[in-house]
């Protein structure tokens, strides 16, 4: 019996690390109301680089005859991190996504 309560407690340990690490990294990589879109089943932050002459040279180059992606089709609050496809915390729904 002693058995299983020392491997549930160190299952149930474990998970609690993996959670606070992954709630550490989460917070450690986002800023304050930092501008974010959930495509492709991930979340972009927006670095304020200037990208246009990469995505225009990436279009020429691609099979696809646009870079469009698609429209934000839901918004969050600014300080709220988006969690569904096409989410963004910034900008407005119909936003195109290049």
């Amino acid at each position: 019996m002693k058995t299983k309560r020392v491997t549930v407690g160190a299952v149930f340990a474990g998970i609690l690390i993996i959670v606070g690490m992954a709630a550490a990294f989460t917070t450690s990589v986002r800023k304050d109301n930092a501008k974010m879109v959930f495509m492709q089943k991930k979340v972009y932050i927006a670095t304020g680089e200037d990208v246009s002459a990469q995505v225009e040279a990436e279009a020429g180059i691609s099979e696809f005859d646009s870079p469009y992606i698609g429209e934000i089709m839901s918004t969050v609050a600014a300080s709220k991190q988006p969690g569904e496809e096409l989410q963004s915390n910034f900008g407005h729904v119909g936003a195109q996504i290049v």
